[in-house]
């Protein structure tokens, strides 16, 4: 099984994240504010060149409300167009549902099905981390380098 810590430093390997034209920073370091009493730290944030952001939230402890919860918050942060929920293998439980039907009302909210654009997130994708990749931080990013497409 792959640690949270582990997972995070994988995550915010700068010098893997160039490789692929990215930048990359911890929420817990940048955190996004929305307010001088709310604020959001997400795990990881990828930013590519033409400023479109990736969220990825590591959900090890945390329920399918909780990462909903995450992912209405990411849909708050400027150009953040992705959201990723990294998880060991076997721990999805509902979390592909939760998500989804978050995304559907979101659309419908913004009326994304007749106007794109007007939707600040595509759909939310949960990677399940198989247990063979072992918690190594090479591994993990040769598995994330194919699953996170």
């Amino acid at each position: 099984m792959v640690s949270h810590a582990t997972l995070k430093e994988a995550l915010l390997d700068k010098e893997w994240a160039a490789k692929y034209n990215y930048t990359c920073y911890s929420g817990d370091s940048k955190p996004h504010y929305f307010s001088p009493k709310a604020f959001y730290h997400p795990d990881a944030v990828w930013v590519s060149r033409n400023g479109i952001s990736s969220v990825v939230e590591i959900p090890m402890s945390e329920d399918e409300r909780a990462v909903v919860g995450e992912f209405c918050l990411a849909c708050g942060i400027p150009n953040a167009h992705y959201f990723y929920a990294m998880v060991n293998e076997g721990e999805e439980g509902n979390l592909k549902a939760f998500l989804l039907h978050a995304w559907k009302q979101l659309m419908e909210f913004t009326e994304g099905e007749q106007h794109p654009r007007n939707c600040p997130m595509f759909k939310p994708k949960v990677i399940s981390i198989p247990s063979r990749v072992g918690n190594e931080v090479t591994a993990i990013q040769r598995f994330l380098h194919y699953a996170w497409k």
